[in-house]
């Protein structure tokens, strides 16, 4: 789906908070984010970790954790598996109904899905949703970061966090168990930024929604 077309979706059906973010999205979009202050060190929302409770349900779990940010409560995963038709299809989840159910079930935020062609464009873009206090959904294929991955997937996740002065993003995966290990958590941590642009460039859609 064409920016504009995303637009003028959110347009015809979205509460006025999104409608009114929807424009300014469109026309920072147009321009390629020129002039967002990315640069500017670090920016992190807390988001909750949802594991997700079967092989193919990444996007449901994602779903839910940017859900349970924006609007503090959500549904359960097999709800939002059925609002995203997950099980309809072998791999699961479609960039196309993501986009269309994080719109739909929550009316603080404009959601677009953003090509994603180089790394600065990545961060940019990063940027510019989190500090508008939008969680991104990142659509990544896995085995292009064996640094970051341990598992081999096209994959939902949440990034919750930037920091340009060390070229990282926070992640939230819901792939992985939160538990700790030497005093770190394996499910939500601070990755390298160049190995997510990898992971995300290298999936068929190469963009985030956000």
């Amino acid at each position: 789906m064409s920016l504009e077309e995303q637009y003028r979706l959110i347009m015809a059906n979205g509460s006025v908070k999104q409608k009114e973010e929807a424009l300014l999205l469109y026309q920072q979009a147009k321009s390629g984010f020129n002039g967002a202050p990315y640069a500017i060190g670090h920016w992190e929302l807390s988001v909750t970790h949802c594991e997700q409770e079967k092989g193919t349900w990444c996007g449901p779990a994602t779903l839910r954790q940017t859900l349970l940010y924006i609007n503090g409560t959500a549904r359960d995963q097999s709800y939002l598996a059925g609002k995203l038709e997950t099980d309809k299809t072998i791999k699961g989840t479609t960039d196309t109904m993501m986009l269309k159910q994080v719109n739909a079930l929550q009316n603080e935020h404009a959601y677009y899905e953003l090509d994603i062609p180089d790394k600065d464009t990545y961060l940019t873009t990063v940027y510019a949703s989190l500090s508008s206090d939008k969680p991104v959904i990142d659509i990544v294929d896995t085995s292009a970061a064996r640094e970051i991955f341990s598992y081999d997937a096209l994959h939902f996740l949440s990034i919750s966090g930037i920091s340009t002065k060390n070229d990282e993003v926070f992640i939230v995966d819901p792939a992985v168990e939160d538990i700790r290990v030497d005093g770190h958590s394996r499910a939500k941590r601070w990755v390298e930024a160049e190995g997510m642009f990898n992971a995300t460039f290298a999936h068929d859609c190469q963009a985030i929604i956000g």
